[in-house]
């Protein structure tokens, strides 16, 4: 299951809206749904719940650059990353900075950061 699916089936079988109503027409009109402070907060702890119970972490991206090195990587003979001491990777092993690069290039630019 993608994690989009595990979200929407943990939302489904867990989320009580009320009006029920409500929720319905807003998804048949491509909205999200409205919720309030209860509610959403329900609804975040059910994502994050589903996520852990499926490996996943959600990771704030603040702490996700401050972890992250930003040197690329450079590979000794055998395949380890010198730049970021992962000496030890297997053949297809990619080093967890350059995959950590990745994702965070990967995400929509931001104008609040400095």
């Amino acid at each position: 299951m993608t994690p989009a699916e595990l979200i929407e089936t943990a939302l489904r079988e867990n989320l009580r809206i009320r009006p029920q109503e409500r929720a319905t027409a807003a998804l048949k009109a491509g909205h999200p749904i409205p919720l309030s402070g209860g509610e959403a907060a329900y609804a975040s702890q059910i994502v994050l719940d589903a996520l852990a119970g499926a490996g996943l972490v959600v990771v704030p991206t603040e702490l996700l650059e401050a972890l992250t090195d930003r040197d690329e990587c450079w590979f000794d003979h055998h395949g380890g990353c010198q730049a970021h001491g992962f000496l030890s990777l297997e053949p297809g092993e990619r080093c967890p900075q350059a995959e950590a690069q990745e994702m965070l290039a990967a995400l929509p630019e931001r104008t609040d950061r400095a």
